[in-house]
């Protein structure tokens, strides 16, 4: 759908009209074309406008001043390039900065940005590179929709599930976990918990880290009155940037760094001691999580649902914000995703009436007043490469493979004993290695390698988050067991590793 409110301009504020960008060589780039995309620009209130997707459509020689999503070179063959490449915020510096590498445009392929606030604009670049055998001169379509959930995409069987985005250059998140709050009592420190990353594709993992702030701003010591607001973001190297803002009576969040996800915002008042002392609510959770990951929302019976790209049914489903599902109390539900991106609930073992309903993403198992249980049934739309390690309940190694792939990236490992201990106390650790080295580097300051109890009941465990998540061709992988518990001990262990191409 269109909207009045959103104008595509030229950078000189003049209004874009499409361009003949002339005979461009096979192979080659012609110019790059900006065109400012602003929403209220002159009326800067208003909700921000969500969920936008940038189309590309080429003119049809025999019709002109039509467009078509299909059937031409340009279109087929994927000849436009476009990114994301910032914007003007001068209203709102809360709008998240945006941007994202070259990516193909034509029949099934789309540009998305989560959301334009209210008086900013985000710039977009469009450029071509013919393909195939022909050049050519064509004109190209620039059609922008907002709050579009679903688009269609040509049938391919077995592409349905969550798109993972690895190898995705355009995709940075914080995949899961990434929680901050405040030290118990109450301190200078803020811990950020341990989390899995997506930085341009490239999937990481980061182990739980404290991070202190002082009582200076952006500008210097904050004076008796003042607070200052710091942006708490997620670096592609796994480390946690800090970005403060002005000490001020009344302190804006500071926009953070290109490229970085946000994780949260955290408000620090003056003290008079000089040490600052930061309570649960100065901390404003500020992920945005990706994957469709879910987690309870606090203190209420509701579910939030995050971003994600799932393909289903012979669509492509964005969803770019956090989404608050509420639910049934002293009820087991199932979380579905229809045609038109939104999110629905059934009684678990129940599928939707709604057609083309995707799922079930989520188990929620609610009891007086709150979750209970939350159990992950999210598919993935490419299957992974598993990589199957098991042997005897030994301490020592256990079992070993050689990687055959080119390479791999370790999405999630899954450790599992075959039953309860039966011991008296301790537990069952494990640990992974890459050529000798553990996957959980980091272990001594955070142990991120999987345990179980000696009367452990869950006896699987998906939730470490490694560090090492690269394997290449010709690596040798092992299980180790690290520690038994004492009195008895499980017979069997493993660890499959869950991995992208």
């Amino acid at each position: 759908m269109a909207t009045p409110a959103l104008e595509l301009l030229n950078p000189d504020l003049t209004t874009y009209v499409p361009v003949d960008l002339g005979a461009v060589a096979t192979g080659a780039d012609s110019a790059v074309v900006p065109i400012d995309l602003w929403y209220q620009r002159t009326d800067p209130v208003g909700e921000p406008l969500r969920d936008l997707l940038v189309l590309v459509q080429t003119e049809d020689p025999q019709r002109p001043d039509q467009g078509v999503a299909r059937g031409l070179p340009p279109q087929d063959e994927y000849w436009a390039r476009a990114r994301w490449n910032g914007g003007d915020t001068s209203a709102d510096p809360g709008q998240p900065p945006l941007v994202t590498a070259w990516q193909p445009l034509g029949a099934y392929r789309a540009l998305a940005a989560p959301a334009i606030h209210a008086g900013c604009s985000r710039r977009l670049e469009v450029k071509v590179r013919p393909g195939g055998t022909q050049g050519g001169e064509y004109r190209l379509y620039v059609v922008v929709l907002y709050a579009e959930h679903a688009r269609p995409l040509p049938t391919a069987p077995g592409r349905v599930g969550v798109r993972v985005g690895a190898r995705d250059v355009a995709r940075s998140a914080v995949v899961r976990g990434g929680r901050v709050s405040a030290a118990d009592p109450p301190d200078a420190t803020v811990r950020v918990a341990a989390r899995q990353t997506l930085a341009a594709g490239r999937l990481g993992g980061a182990v739980g880290v404290d991070v202190a702030l002082d009582q200076s701003a952006s500008g210097g010591p904050l004076a008796a009155g003042e607070a200052y607001r710091a942006a708490l973001t997620q670096a592609a190297d796994g480390s946690v940037t800090v970005t403060k803002g002005a000490g001020a009576a009344a302190p804006v969040a500071p926009a953070p760094p290109v490229g970085e996800p946000l994780l949260a915002e955290i408000h620090i008042d003056h003290q008079a001691g000089g040490t600052s002392v930061i309570d649960p609510d100065d901390i404003t959770d500020r992920r945005a999580l990706d994957r469709h990951a879910a987690e309870p929302v606090d203190g209420e019976l509701a579910l939030t649902v995050f971003a994600g790209e799932l393909l289903g049914h012979g669509t492509q489903r964005l969803w770019s914000r956090p989404a608050t599902v509420p639910l049934a109390d002293d009820a087991t539900e199932w979380l579905w995703q229809d045609t038109r991106g939104d999110y629905l609930l059934t009684t678990a073992g129940v599928v939707p009436a709604a057609e083309g309903a995707e799922g079930p993403l989520w188990e929620i198992t609610t009891a007086g007043g709150s979750v209970t249980e939350l159990v992950d049934l999210r598919r993935p739309a490419a299957a992974p490469a598993r990589l199957e390690l098991a042997g005897a309940a030994q301490v020592g190694e256990v079992a070993r493979l050689v990687v055959a792939d080119t390479e791999l990236q370790i999405d999630r490992v899954v450790a599992a004993i075959d039953a309860a201990s039966g011991g008296s106390a301790g537990q069952t650790q494990l640990d992974v290695r890459v050529d000798g080295a553990t996957i959980y580097s980091s272990h001594a300051t955070d142990d991120q390698r999987p345990a179980f109890d000696f009367d452990a009941v869950d006896l699987a465990d998906a939730d470490s988050v490694p560090e090492v998540t690269i394997v290449r061709r010709g690596q040798v992988v092992t299980l180790h067991v690290l520690e038994l518990p004492t009195g008895g001990a499980p017979t069997h262990v493993s660890a499959t590793l869950l991995c992208h191409g």
